[in-house]
């Protein structure tokens, strides 16, 4: 399984925030193959280490092509369950800009899916506290 896609953050200075993750899954077991279309909601959080929890609902998953045959039904069902699923990224030491950890997707008391994840900062950050500031100055007024 592998996602090739972008996610959005918007994080507050309490290391809590919004975000969304657009991209393509694709998923090859054997000669199948097929790929997904997603677009997920995040509720990112930070902690004082720089462990960032991801907590992600899929809002929508389209297959795309197939090739090959299935090696299981399970695979070409749709997920079960809440269809959400939380990702904890650590910082990769040696790595700067990139955090990696793993994810579980467990529909109600069996393990489903387990990954490896990686993500990398690629940019589109800035500092948020002038315009913090210009509201609270605003708002004592």
């Amino acid at each position: 399984m592998f996602f090739n896609g972008l996610t959005f953050l918007f994080l507050s200075v309490d290391g809590k925030g919004t975000g969304i993750q657009i991209g393509e899954t694709t998923v090859k077991i054997g000669d199948y193959k097929t790929t997904f279309s997603v677009k997920n909601s995040v509720k990112p959080s930070i902690d004082g280490r720089g462990t960032l929890t991801l907590a992600i609902q899929i809002f929508s998953s389209v297959r795309g092509k197939e090739t090959g045959k299935a090696p299981d039904s399970r695979v070409i069902e749709d997920l079960a369950g809440d269809r959400a699923f939380e990702v904890t990224l650590k910082p990769k030491k040696g790595a700067p800009s990139t955090l990696t950890g793993e994810h579980h997707y467990s529909p109600a008391s069996s393990k489903f899916q387990k990954a490896g994840e990686t993500y990398k900062h690629l940019g589109l950050s800035f500092d948020a506290s002038p315009f913090l500031t210009q509201a609270i100055a605003a708002a004592v007024k």
